[in-house]
């Protein structure tokens, strides 16, 4: 991810799968990551998952942060997002 970092604007999806029983760990191992080395950057992060065991992290780097923030919009309830993606806190 180091070239990331540079750019003026970019959008950077992490797609990931945690087994159920150690996911909850893991996940939270790598979220904890992600948040420590944007530290200091210009980067907005968001997270969702699925109905199963997958995880999206959504980094907006520079001027891509501004697409990150518009995730989920205001009409995600009424989208059919919502019976598949589920925003995480």
């Amino acid at each position: 991810m180091e070239p990331c970092w540079t750019k003026n604007a970019a959008v950077v999806l992490l797609w990931c799968g945690f087994a159920h029983q150690t996911g909850h760990q893991k996940k939270k191992v790598l979220r904890d990551w992600l948040k420590s080395v944007r530290e200091g950057k210009e980067v907005s992060m968001s997270w969702y998952h699925d109905n199963r065991c997958h995880t999206t992290f959504v980094l907006g780097i520079g001027s891509g942060q501004a697409v990150v923030e518009q995730l989920p919009t205001k009409e995600w309830a009424s989208s059919w997002l919502k019976t598949t993606v589920y925003v995480s806190t």
